[in-house]
């Protein structure tokens, strides 16, 4: 059964790796498993960190499960070889392992331990239906009511920073989080300090089952909030992709040709053009489709804009033009 599982595992992989490299050829192929993986993992380039740099970003990203996660480690650790308790066992090794694993590589980025997060979510599920099926005396105070103070404390202190607007104390990616008006920014603040206040107050009465209950529920909700009212709107305007998509469909017909010209993330561009749009990523190619002799538009980012004008000699015109984070998109026509 086990011999099976590993030959659908790999089938999986290879599924899409096969055909990739079929259409990439060895230069694809040593990219992705050489250059893009092997080198970066013994000698990276960019994103390099110190073998410590997972033991402050995991518990920081993990949060508010950190609080609770101590104590499943403990309890993984001691139970997890009796009978009937190896799934704490497997998932304490499997958290160790991806940790441990990326922590000794040179490059590190926090997508890179997201395997983690599932093993360190079974343990403290773990730990809570444990206690759970406990009468709620039988809970020790530090085991349930002390990190539920302590997340308390920090729901106030970010409605303070919020509050605020203290953006100097969060690292710069981390401005994302902040809301993006004042408006916004107290009625968040209103909503954390409630929900520090029922939190401590549960704790303090000793409410066990209504602390999980508010511990979940406003887990759920700081979630919610920060994509609706903060993330997303942070986002746009940092990265006015929609902008750039009406601009596009304004002066673009949905029958006209239209082509993604050179490297590009095409991904959101395309979700939000609602078209497929196919994409040309030779300087040859994109002369030819754009020296045609009917009307062609053709999306592409300034540098390569630029360096294509220079290669060619001829500079076609700007229809729209969108500055973004990093980059600069463009809009041109042949007429």
């Amino acid at each position: 059964m086990r011999s099976y599982a590993s030959v659908r595992s790999w089938a999986s992989r290879l599924a899409w790796f096969v055909p990739a490299v079929a259409l990439g050829g060895l230069e694809y192929a040593q990219a992705t498993l050489l250059h893009h993986s092997l080198e970066r993992y013994v000698r990276a380039w960019e994103h390099t960190a110190p073998w410590y740099y997972y033991l402050a970003a995991f518990p920081a990203e993990f949060l508010p499960w950190t609080l609770f996660l101590p104590q499943a480690l403990v309890l993984g650790g001691r139970l997890g070889r009796h009978q009937g308790r190896e799934g704490g066992w497997f998932a304490l090794c499997w958290l160790v392992t991806i940790v441990g694993f990326f922590s000794i590589s040179t490059g590190k980025r926090d997508i890179y331990i997201l395997p983690a997060f599932p093993a360190a979510a079974l343990l403290v599920g773990w730990l809570w239906s444990c206690w759970w099926r406990l009468a709620p005396e039988a809970v020790s105070v530090r085991a349930i009511r002390l990190p539920a103070l302590m997340l308390a404390l920090t729901l106030w202190g970010v409605a303070v920073v919020i509050w605020g607007a203290v953006d100097s104390l969060l690292p710069s990616r981390n401005t994302l989080l902040l809301p993006a008006s004042p408006e916004i920014g107290v009625w968040e603040s209103l909503l954390l300090v409630l929900a520090g206040t029922l939190l401590g107050s549960a704790a303090i009465a000793r409410q066990t089952r209504v602390m999980y209950v508010l511990i979940g529920g406003c887990t759920w909700l700081a979630m919610m909030m920060t994509v609706v009212w903060v993330y997303t709107p942070q986002f746009n305007h940092r990265y006015p992709i929609k902008s750039f998509a009406v601009g596009v469909h304004a002066r673009v017909a949905p029958d006209r040709p239209l082509q993604l010209c050179g490297p590009m993330n095409d991904l959101a561009l395309r979700f939000n053009l609602g078209r497929f749009v196919p994409k040309l990523h030779q300087s040859a190619e994109v002369m030819h489709y754009l020296e045609g002799d009917g009307e062609a538009f053709c999306i592409i980012e300034a540098e390569w804009y630029q360096r294509l004008g220079e290669l060619t000699g001829r500079f076609f015109p700007i229809i729209v033009r969108q500055e973004f984070d990093r980059s600069t998109l463009l809009l041109i026509s042949n007429r």
